[in-house]
């Protein structure tokens, strides 16, 4: 049976804008979406969006394994679905409850699959405990790594500094470094940004990749040029996953990345250097 037209509600959504979400999803109570690393800034955009709605922030989910569950504002490892290892800054192998709050940990997980003491690649932060299980923050990808000069720049280390500056800035959209040559042909990197971007955000975004020391000597030895800043005009996470997405990649595999071995961005993005 064919339900009746409902010409009121039609005219309803004619007359709504793209982020009337109050008006296009009247009855919507729960957005699940990701929320750590890169992807920080989109739940905190969708917060704003949707005032009044839960949103809440995934746990770190993998092809291979379901490796946390959001709980009261914390992501407990899912103890009970897989067996898991973790291999330390030192290069250590814990078990969960070896953890302590404050460590990074790269995951290995044994599934009922077949898979043994597979490494998923990505680095998590311990953020604290619920009960005896460890909360486990997702940080990034391990081994996604930009050196054109010997600089070493890994997207964990990325993402940390772009967090810190977002948080200074108050508020992106969209934030992702990437290499890119200059006028002058020399390499350098560039913070392809959407929303707030002070004038000296280049200057600020050296200060915080210079604490990579093979960054800073690259810097000082002249092999790198000054980072610059390229300012979204808009839509940069509609054009990062469509860029991601011609080169192969299904768009349900696209995740935000602070870091992209990439260059060519300027001519992707709908913006300029230093523009408004």
């Amino acid at each position: 049976m064919r339900a009746p037209p409902q010409p009121r509600r039609a005219r309803e959504l004619a007359a709504a804008g793209p982020h009337d979400a109050a008006k296009l999803w009247p009855a919507l109570r729960v957005v699940s979406c990701w929320g750590d690393a890169m992807a920080a800034a989109g739940c905190t955009e969708l917060r704003r969006r949707f005032p009044g709605v839960t949103v809440q922030a995934k746990g770190l989910l993998a092809t291979e394994a379901c490796v946390t569950l959001p709980f009261r504002g914390r992501r407990p490892l899912a103890v009970t679905a897989h067996f898991f290892e973790f291999i330390g800054e030192d290069s250590t192998v814990r078990r969960a409850h070896e953890l302590r709050a404050g460590e990074l940990h790269e995951v290995v997980v044994t599934n009922g699959g077949g898979l043994w003491r597979h490494r998923l690649g990505d680095l998590v932060e311990v953020d604290g405990m619920v009960g005896a299980t460890p909360s486990l923050r997702f940080l990034g990808r391990v081994g996604n790594v930009s050196d054109l000069r010997g600089e070493k720049l890994a997207e964990t280390f990325v993402a940390s500094a772009l967090n810190r500056l977002e948080a200074i800035a108050g508020g992106w959209r969209f934030a992702m470094l990437a290499p890119e040559t200059d006028a002058e042909g020399r390499a350098g990197y560039t913070l392809f940004v959407e929303g707030v971007a002070a004038d000296d955000m280049a200057t600020q975004l050296d200060a915080a990749l210079r604490e990579n020391p093979h960054y800073a000597l690259c810097r000082d030895l002249g092999q790198l040029g000054e980072p610059r800043v390229f300012r979204i005009a808009r839509g940069g996470d509609e054009t990062f996953a469509r860029m991601e997405a011609a080169t192969g990649r299904k768009l349900g595999d696209v995740k935000p990345q602070a870091l992209s071995r990439r260059d060519g961005w300027a001519g992707r993005f709908e913006g300029n250097y230093g523009g408004r």
